[in-house]
């Protein structure tokens, strides 16, 4: 109750709900910030891969968790996006869309009182490439469950300060995705020499 948003609880919680929250958070940070952390691949959770990464170099100290905690909820869909109103067109007729952007790719939403997510296309499996000529946006994507590619087209005035954050996500993202291969590479090096 004294760290987290009151729109958590519906009701007070009970004193061993409570009691059962202050143990994990206990035993989570002890595991987090104390033991090692082990490497267990692609199963990690996000925050653990953070801290994971960060303490290779450096122990954490409460400037350093600050930053990792604003990297983590970078990461989240609905953080630190930009929203644009467009159209999405085909050769029949267009539908007013919601267009999201952040650190993790394109998302598209219904217009009205409440927006519902239609897609999203990530950076790193299904959004391949972006063109903006005047008003008109056009993606290249790749469907994940059907492995399909396709061209989606969008008429929005903002189509040049799109295709300009979505170069700058992706070239960050790329950097991130050669730092995480690049570890990979040399943990499978140490294991190969030991």
């Amino acid at each position: 109750m004294e760290y987290l948003p009151k729109a958590f609880f519906s009701d007070e919680p009970s004193k061993g709900t409570l009691t059962e929250w202050r143990t994990k958070i206990s035993t989570h940070f002890h595991e987090l910030l104390v033991e090692e952390i082990a490497d267990t691949g692609d199963s990690m959770g996000q925050m653990r891969r953070l801290l994971y990464e960060y303490r290779m170099e450096n122990d954490p100290n409460s400037y350093a968790i600050m930053g990792i905690f604003v990297d983590r909820i970078r990461r989240a869909p609905k953080c630190f996006a930009m929203q644009f109103m467009a159209h999405i067109w085909n050769h029949e007729r267009t539908h007013p869309v919601i267009l999201q952007l952040n650190y993790l790719g394109f998302h598209i939403y219904t217009t009205g009182e409440k927006p519902n997510l239609l897609c999203s296309f990530y950076f790193v499996d299904s959004l391949v490439s972006w063109l903006a000529l005047y008003d008109m946006l056009t993606l290249h994507v790749v469907h994940t469950k059907t492995k399909r590619s396709a061209k989606l087209h969008f008429l929005t005035r903002e189509a040049a300060q799109i295709k300009t954050m979505l170069s700058r996500y992706s070239e960050a993202v790329l950097a991130e995705l050669q730092k995480i291969d690049k570890e990979k590479a040399n943990r499978l090096k140490l294991k190969m020499g030991a």
